[in-house]
């Protein structure tokens, strides 16, 4: 009744009491699953590899751990706070990594702003509860810091701050080698926000003295690559690491796991989904598609036959047989047809598409954790954000997140 009268006497808004009621349940939540993880005093899965090599810098300890498949950029980042404070805590440690990974939220929400400030505050609600990006933000994983350093660097660029902006992007390529191609998809979006696609030798000049730390970071990180013999830091992990045939998995993967993430938005696709599908040349693409999915879809990477693994065991389960495979790949299509049909702000944000193909395609290992960035990306880029969409797809979001952090807790899979 109070707030009835407020609301009504215009004393508050409704759209802003809705805003700090959401924002409660979100710290709510947030607040409660920490302390519910940390509550298991365990480390989870590669949890015990990070934090012993952040323990390992804090102590003067240089030396790699020999399963260590990154850079360190993470783990340099946060030793110095384990050595200023004198604790080798792993519940400390995480409470350092989850406070960051909230301010990866507000990050979110101001580049979101920055886009179109009438859906900031929906996209970002929306993005705080990513369930293939939830549980991260609780552990000791370089995805959510690898995402903040993404989406900081994209900010940075919307603000023309293109040299804190590349210093940023080049140090995301020490935490993770594939970011690689959201990196070069940023520095061509500097030189479209600055030049379209005029073409001189001033403006390639300008351009290229305005961005000059971009290239610094391209060339030392290729420096080490090509000096340490590959993007994989160490030779035992570097056997499980080649391209072949079965690599297009993960394009399907994605789209699939892009499907059911977004399945309101992708609904509410089809009537143009449907018309789609009465052109020629889209049905030619899709019958021709069948055949690289046919020979593609194997799970044949060592480290997916784990299927304690959530996404193992939904790579396994749809490759047992062919009808299953069949389904697979039309739901995969269906995804694919509804993201080329989805508005986005601008059209240049439409290469998000071809460079996420790019970014996945030297992937062997299926890992649903490659589409993070893509699909933050996504989010952010929408045009059309219909209000009844959103609450739906929130309301998955939250109850996929939480069923996956049940999951996690009573050991009956990890994402």
């Amino acid at each position: 009744m109070v707030i009835k009268r407020l609301i009504k006497d215009n004393i508050i808004e409704r759209s802003s009491l809705i805003k700090h009621l959401f924002l409660i349940l979100l710290i709510s939540v947030y607040i409660s699953v920490f302390i519910i993880i940390n509550n298991a005093k365990v480390l989870f899965v590669d949890e015990t590899l990070h934090f012993d090599q952040i323990i390992r810098f804090a102590k003067g300890d240089f030396s790699i751990n020999p399963n260590l498949i990154m850079f360190p950029g993470y783990h340099i980042f946060f030793s110095p706070v384990v050595k200023m404070f004198g604790t080798t805590s792993y519940y400390f440690l995480r409470f350092v990594s989850f406070t960051l990974n909230i301010f990866l939220v507000y990050l979110f929400y101001k580049t979101a702003i920055k886009l179109d400030r009438k859906t900031a505050f929906s996209k970002t609600f929306l993005f705080s509860f990513l369930p293939i990006l939830f549980p991260y933000l609780f552990f000791l994983y370089t995805d959510g810091f690898s995402t903040t350093l993404i989406i900081l660097s994209l900010y940075l660029i919307l603000n023309k701050k293109y040299t804190l902006s590349g210093f940023i992007g080049s140090y995301s390529l020490f935490v993770r080698q594939n970011n690689l191609f959201f990196i070069i998809y940023f520095c061509f979006l500097i030189y479209y926000k600055t030049n379209r696609f005029k073409l001189s030798y001033a403006r390639i000049k300008k351009y290229l003295k305005t961005t000059w730390i971009w290239w610094v970071g391209l060339i030392l990180f290729g420096s080490l690559i090509i000096g340490g013999g590959g993007l994989v830091t160490n030779s035992y992990i570097r056997s499980y690491v080649r391209f072949s045939l079965s690599s297009f998995a993960n394009i399907f993967f994605c789209l699939f796991v892009l499907f059911f993430l977004f399945l309101p938005i992708h609904l509410q696709n089809f009537p143009k989904i449907w018309r789609l599908l009465k052109r020629i040349d889209v049905i030619l693409i899709i019958l021709s598609g069948f055949g690289l999915f046919w020979i593609s879809f194997i799970p044949d990477h060592p480290f997916n036959q784990a299927t304690w693994f959530l996404h193992n065991a939904i790579f396994q389960y749809f490759s047992a047989d062919d009808p299953r495979k069949v389904i697979f790949y039309f739901i995969s299509v269906y995804c694919g047809l509804s993201l080329s049909v989805t508005k986005l702000i601008r059209k240049e944000y439409y290469l998000l598409y071809p460079v996420t193909l790019l970014y996945l395609l030297p992937h062997w290992l299926v890992e649903i954790r490659y589409y993070i960035v893509p699909a933050a990306l996504f989010i952010l880029f929408q045009k059309d954000f219909k209000r009844t969409v959103f609450m739906i797809n929130t309301l998955s979001f939250i109850g996929m997140s939480l069923y996956l952090i049940w999951g996690i807790i009573n050991a009956n899979f990890f994402p």
